[in-house]
């Protein structure tokens, strides 16, 4: 087994935080890549980010309502998948 980095992608050109509006899996679950696993806020839309292997998620590394920087690690998952 191997742990995936989750992290926070870019959202656009001068946006360098964002805020972590809500998880949509939580420690524990078992989730498909592409599965929604948070949502995150730049002032002017909201964005799903979805897993980009399937895997447990067996750490969350930010809390909703947390400022987040884009790029940064809020999540590992777990899975015998080679990162894509």
């Amino acid at each position: 087994m191997s742990r995936v980095e989750v992290r926070v992608p870019a959202q656009g050109d001068g946006v360098d935080t964002c805020l972590l509006v809500e998880w949509l899996a939580h420690q524990g679950d078992q989730v498909a890549a592409g599965h929604p696993l948070f949502v995150v806020e730049t002032g002017k839309a909201d964005f799903t980010v979805d897993a980009p292997v399937g895997g447990r998620l067996v750490e969350v590394l930010a809390a909703e309502g947390d400022e987040v920087a884009v790029h940064a690690v809020v999540a590992l998952l777990e899975t015998d998948e080679a990162p894509g």
